[in-house]
Parts: C-alpha cells; sequence; structure tokens
C-alpha cells in the first residue's frame, strides 16, 4: 500500500547535509511533531508542498545547492507554516532579511541543542524567538532614527518588543513586567496598528529597523 500522506501536523526539514536533517529531526521529535519529512533542496522542498501541503512547523537552512531558501519563507508563511531558519549564516543581513521575510525564528549552526529546542516550542507557541547570539545581529548596522508609527511607542510598548525578542512568551512577558497576560496582549494590538504589522515577528523587525531595540 502507498504511504499515508503527510497531515497539516506534519514539520518539515530543509537541508543539504544528512547529518544536520537528523540533527533538527532529533529536536523536532523531542518538540512533539510524531510526523517529520526530509528534503535536500528548494526543488525538492517545491515538490513536497505541492504533493502534500504546508507542514506545521519548516526548519530550513538558506544556503542550498539550487539557491537561496529564503524566498521559501514567505511562501511557507503564507501557506500557514511556522518558520525557524536553520543555518550557519551569522551576517546581519541574513538574518534580517529572514526575519523580515515572515521567519519566526533564526538558529545558527553552531548553536547547541537547547537552543534550537527552545526555538522550536517558542515557535510552535506562535511566539517569535530571537536568540542573544542572533538579536546582536538582527541589529547590527541598523541606523537612523524613528519613523512612521515607531516614534509613536510608548516606553512600556518598547519594553514589551524587548522581551518579545527575547523569545519570551506573553505570559512570561506579564510576569516579568507585573501585569497579566491580557494587558500584554493589549500591548501588541496597539504596537501592530503603530507599526503597521500583523505579528511580533514584524513587529519586533520594524522596532530593530527603527533602532528601537537594542
Amino acid at each position: 500500500m502507498p504511504d499515508e500522506p503527510p497531515t497539516k501536523e506534519h514539520g518539515l526539514v530543509l537541508d543539504d547535509h544528512t547529518y544536520m536533517r537528523r540533527a533538527v529531526r532529533a529536536c523536532l521529535d523531542e518538540a512533539g511533531i510524531e510526523e517529520i519529512h526530509e528534503v535536500e533542496s528548494i526543488a525538492t522542498a517545491r515538490q513536497h508542498l505541492a504533493e502534500h501541503g504546508a507542514p506545521r512547523i519548516a526548519v530550513v537552512d538558506l544556503r542550498l545547492s539550487d539557491g537561496t531558501a529564503l524566498e521559501l519563507v514567505p511562501e511557507l508563511k503564507a501557506m500557514g507554516s511556522k518558520v525557524v531558519v536553520f543555518t550557519s549564516a551569522d551576517d546581519s543581513y541574513s538574518v534580517r532579511s529572514a526575519y523580515a521575510a515572515g521567519a519566526a525564528g533564526y538558529v545558527l549552526k553552531s548553536a547547541d541543542h537547547a537552543v534550537m529546542l527552545d526555538a522550536l516550542n517558542t515557535v510552535l507557541n506562535d511566539q517569535v524567538h530571537v536568540d542573544s547570539s542572533v538579536a546582536s545581529l538582527l541589529v547590527a548596522g541598523v541606523q537612523g532614527a524613528p519613523q512612521g508609527g515607531a516614534q509613536q511607542l510608548t516606553p512600556r510598548e518598547i519594553d514589551v518588543l524587548k522581551l518579545a525578542a527575547d523569545g519570551m512568551s506573553n505570559n512570561q512577558i506579564a510576569e516579568r513586567l507585573g501585569v497579566t497576560a491580557l494587558a500584554v496582549k493589549g500591548h501588541f494590538v496597539r504596537i501592530g496598528r503603530k507599526l503597521g504589522a500583523n505579528d511580533r515577528t514584524q513587529m519586533v523587525v520594524e522596532a530593530m529597523r527603527a533602532d528601537l531595540l537594542r
């Protein structure tokens, strides 16, 4: 009998190195993703998406034999997938581009197992993950004064974004700031309106572009 097609809850790993795919697979399994599929190129990734639909979460390398997977990030997000970039690209341009394209997490291949697992769990809980080592790259080279709606952000809203950039959930931010999770959610609603951003990833990126997060 033919194999059953992957469900919406399946995970996808895109990397052209078998060892790396196996390592990510182990992390996804530990994060609770029971059905995991591996592809080694942009072409095979697109074929997988066409045949099986969007995964719940996709972990993708940027530098592949047939190009950069950066172009896949917005496609995956548009299909409803959570995207974590797992790459050796440790330059600020790659990091900013990945988050701007819709990635919810960015993990360097030099990171240890705990960082990847934390990123997966954070993203699967509909939060943005920005590890401290990546945060410094994200803001590197960002210049200029706050523009547009960023000028309207209050100090408390900036504090909320800083904690979100550290990968904290709404509940964790609420605990840190001594407010309710509902209040934090309200902050994000107002921040999104001011920045013209639809989700936490875009809010964090826009705030960093405005040089508000350091």
